[in-house]
C-alpha cells in the first residue's frame, strides 16, 4: 500500500511540474517585446526542470542553422524528438536521458504543445521583421486592419500573440482537469475504503496528495481566470469603484473577520471599467493583503486621486514588504516569492491583478515603505 501511494504521489508532482512549467513558459512569451531568440533560450533551461528526472535529461532546440544547447548536452540512444517546419525552416526539440530510458508517455506530447505554441510566435516575428525591411503587401494588409480595429500593427501583432497564448493556457488547464478529478476519487476511495487498514505513514501519504490535488486545483483555475480576462471580457459601462470594493468585501467577509482586518477607503470615482473585473481586481489585491499580513491585524486603506486624464488608485498595507529585486517577479513571473508553509495561495493573484489592469490601459506598481508598510498603485484611464 504504502508503494501505491508514493506511486500516485509521484505521478502528482510530475503533472505538478507541467503545470509550473505551462504557467512559466506561458509568461516568457507573453512577455513585451521579448525576441524569439530569448525565449528558446529560456526554453531550453525551463524544459529540464519539466521533466521527470532534470539533472540527467539534455535538452537541443534547432531553428534553421541556429541550435541552443543545455550545458550536460550530448546525445544518447535514449531520445524523444518532434519538430515542425515555419515559414521554410525547421524548428525541432531534442530531449536525451543521459543514464536510461526514463521518458513519461505524456512527455512527447508535452514537445508537441510547446511547437504547436511556439509556431504562431515565430510566425509573427518574422512577419515583423519582414514588415520593417520593405513595403509589401503583407504591410498594406495590416496597415489597412490596423485602422479599421484603431489599433497601432504593434498592438495588432502582440493582440494576436496574446490570443494563442490564452488560447494554449485555457485548453492545457482544461485537459489537466480530468486526470487531476481521477487522482483525488481514487484517493479518496482508497481512503474510504481501507480506513481501518492504514498505519500513520500512509495516512500521511494520502493527506499529502488531498493537499496537492487541492493545490493543482487552485492553480488551474486561476489559470483559467488568467486566460479569461481578455477572452470573456465584458463591455467597458460607467462602474462605481465604491459598490466594486465594497462587493469585493462581502465576498472575501470570512477571511476578513477571521484576520481581524480593518478596511477603510476614501471616496472612489465612477469611470468606464468591466464592472466584474473591477471586482475581481479588488478582491485579488484586498486578499493579498490578507494573506501577506504582518504580525499585527491587517490594515488596509484604499484611495484615489485624478492625474490629468487617468486615476492613479493606491492599496496601502501593513503587510510584509518585498525586497526591490522582487518586485518584476511580483507580477509578471507567475512565481510564488515564498515557501508554501509560509503563505497560502497559488502566486497568481497579482499576476491576474496586473492583467485586468493592462486590459484597461493602466499599469500597476508595487511601493514598499517599510518592513511592515507597503503601498500597491495602479492607474485606470479616463475614457471619454
Amino acid at each position: 500500500m504504502n508503494e501505491e501511494m508514493k506511486q500516485i504521489k509521484h505521478e502528482l508532482n510530475e503533472k505538478a511540474k507541467k503545470l509550473d512549467f505551462i504557467f512559466l513558459f506561458t509568461n516568457i512569451c507573453l512577455t513585451k517585446d521579448i525576441k524569439i531568440k530569448e525565449i528558446l533560450e529560456k526554453l531550453i533551461e525551463l524544459i529540464q526542470t519539466a521533466w521527470q528526472f532534470p539533472d540527467s535529461t539534455a535538452v537541443r532546440i534547432k531553428y534553421g542553422n541556429i541550435e541552443y544547447k543545455t550545458e550536460n548536452f550530448r546525445e544518447t540512444n535514449w531520445k524523444l524528438m518532434e519538430k515542425i517546419e515555419i515559414m521554410e525552416k525547421v524548428l525541432s526539440i531534442e530531449i536525451y536521458s543521459l543514464e536510461e530510458n526514463t521518458f513519461l508517455p505524456d512527455e512527447k506530447e508535452l514537445i508537441k504543445e510547446i511547437l504547436n505554441r511556439l509556431k504562431p510566435i515565430i510566425e509573427l516575428e518574422n512577419l515583423k521583421l519582414k514588415l520593417k525591411e520593405k513595403k509589401s503587401e503583407g504591410l498594406n494588409k495590416l496597415s489597412m486592419l490596423s485602422e479599421k480595429s484603431g489599433l497601432s500593427m504593434q498592438e495588432l501583432i502582440q493582440t494576436t500573440v496574446n490570443a494563442e497564448l490564452e488560447q494554449f493556457a485555457y485548453v492545457t488547464s482544461k485537459d489537466l482537469q480530468e486526470p487531476l478529478r481521477m487522482v483525488s476519487t481514487y484517493v479518496n476511495l482508497l481512503s474510504k475504503t481501507l480506513k481501518d487498514e492504514l498505519d500513520d505513514e500512509t495516512e500521511e501519504y494520502i493527506t499529502f496528495i488531498i493537499d496537492g490535488v487541492k493545490r493543482m486545483q487552485k492553480l488551474i483555475d486561476d489559470l483559467v481566470a488568467l486566460s479569461y480576462i481578455s477572452k470573456e471580457g465584458k463591455d467597458f459601462k460607467p462602474t462605481n469603484f465604491n459598490n466594486a470594493v465594497e462587493l469585493a468585501i462581502d465576498i472575501l467577509k470570512e477571511a476578513i473577520d477571521d484576520s481581524n482586518t480593518v478596511i477603510t477607503k476614501d471616496e472612489l470615482p465612477t469611470i468606464l471599467a468591466d464592472e466584474s473585473q473591477i471586482i475581481q481586481l479588488f478582491k485579488n489585491l484586498i486578499g493579498v493583503s490578507i494573506i501577506f499580513r504582518g504580525e499585527e491585524n491587517p490594515q488596509i486603506h484604499i484611495s484615489a486621486k485624478q492625474i490629468d486624464d487617468y486615476w492613479e488608485f493606491s492599496l496601502h498595507d501593513n503587510g510584509v514588504s518585498i525586497a526591490p529585486s522582487y518586485y518584476e517577479r511580483t507580477f509578471v513571473n507567475l512565481q510564488r516569492l515564498n515557501m508554501r508553509e509560509e503563505y497560502l495561495g497559488t502566486g497568481m493573484g497579482l499576476a491576474i491583478s496586473k492583467r485586468i489592469i493592462e486590459r484597461h490601459g493602466g499599469k500597476i506598481r508595487l511601493k514598499p515603505l517599510s518592513d511592515n508598510e507597503t503601498v500597491i498603485y495602479f492607474t485606470i484611464p479616463i475614457i471619454k
